[in-house]
């Protein structure tokens, strides 16, 4: 044995050893599993895990995404831009990322998804209220069919007598 390194106990070495085992399967998950199924939880940890993040690149790719996203919800349910006022101090909605893809200006971006939200929300309601109407005629025309069925059988034995 050398006499100036002093070996761990077995247990301290344990336990180091599955550290950095549990730090080597976040890092897995993190990298080769959510960065390819969801994208934006990827980089919203890249975003958490770093409070002073610099880098304004992962910041832009998100926004791009979550605007991408709303923008085709908003088309669904026929809303425009037109319908939502620019942010204070601003003459337009859009900035342009580092790519030269564009994204929504917070705000509006806000403004947007509470929008899309009541909007998808309301047509749910609509086709829900619709379903419901057509379950009370179903139930309507069942009770008239069993009703003349009743009627029909106390015509027929009646006169079988």
């Amino acid at each position: 044995m050398s006499a100036g390194v002093a070996k761990q106990p077995f247990s301290k070495r344990i336990r180091s050893s599955i550290r950095n085992f549990k730090t080597r399967l976040r890092h897995l998950y993190w990298l080769q599993i959510v960065r390819r199924v969801n994208v934006k939880a990827y980089l919203r940890h890249l975003i958490d895990a770093d409070q002073d993040f610099e880098d304004q690149t992962i910041r832009d790719d998100l926004a791009c995404i979550e605007t991408k996203e709303y923008m085709a919800r908003a088309r669904r349910v026929h809303m425009t831009l037109a319908e939502i006022p620019y942010p204070p101090g601003e003459e337009t909605h859009w900035f342009d990322a580092y790519d030269g893809d564009r994204y929504l200006h917070y705000l509006t971006l806000t403004r947007v998804k509470k929008a899309v939200e009541d909007a998808e929300y309301e047509r749910k309601k609509r086709r829900r209220e619709g379903a419901e109407l057509s379950i009370k005629w179903l139930t309507v025309i069942g009770a008239i069919i069993g009703a003349v069925a009743g009627v029909i059988n106390l015509y027929i034995t009646a006169h079988k007598k």
